[in-house]
């Protein structure tokens, strides 16, 4: 389980190096650094600080949606976001491209989605997902706090986590939404959520997956 939030793309767990003693693994949910490790919780702060600082990908989260960053705690809006994904998608999974497909082989493609949570949990939900955890630390909202664990399955046992935002997203992309947001009625999620995928894909001509 991830003990420790550095930033949205930057988490720290409990690990074990290669000779069974215990230590903390950083990881990179951009998959843009290798996995590196440390013994001193300390220590493993420090590195993920730099890689949070040194990754030009790494985008501010206070751009997802401007109320909920002036809140600094509980989110009270729904949200759509954009996730943008690696190209290799289109070719491994074209077909996952047929409501919005690309303009060109050399277009790029995102994920678009909608959530009641934080932008960044979403993203972190369908990346953890990915990644095999099932359950991560959510505080969006009162119910919660920061140490409650929020499980990937929902009524009936559905999985949240979209198997390709998992695979392939590698950032979140507020430029393209943070416009959106917030959203207040629960009910135009679905209808904003389609026209901000047909407005990205007829603009500049992404493929773009969205459910």
């Amino acid at each position: 389980m991830a003990i420790e939030w550095v930033s949205t793309y930057c988490l720290i767990q409990d690990g074990e190096d290669k000779n069974g003693n215990h230590c903390f693994e950083i990881i990179d949910l951009t998959g843009r650094t290798e996995g590196k490790y440390a013994y001193g919780i300390e220590k493993a702060i420090s590195i993920a600080e730099r890689l949070a600082d040194n990754n030009p990908l790494i985008n501010s989260l206070s751009d997802s949606c401007i109320p909920c960053a002036r809140r600094k705690g509980h989110t009270l809006h729904n949200h759509v976001y954009v996730i943008e994904m690696e190209r290799r998608a289109l070719t491994e999974k074209p077909g996952a491209f047929r409501k919005f497909p690309p303009e060109s082989d050399d277009s790029m493609c995102y994920y678009v989605g909608s959530t009641s949570h934080k932008c960044e949990c979403r993203w972190r939900q369908h990346k953890l997902h990915f990644l095999g955890y099932g359950a991560f630390p959510c505080n969006c909202f009162p119910t919660f706090t920061e140490t409650k664990i929020r499980c990937f399955r929902g009524h009936g046992g559905i999985t949240k986590g979209s198997p390709m935002a998992g695979e392939y997203g590698f950032r979140l992309r507020p430029d393209l939404f943070s416009d959106w947001n917030p959203i207040n009625s629960k009910g135009d999620l679905k209808n904003k959520e389609r026209e901000l995928a047909k407005e990205i894909n007829e603009t500049i001509g992404a493929g773009v997956i969205q459910n």
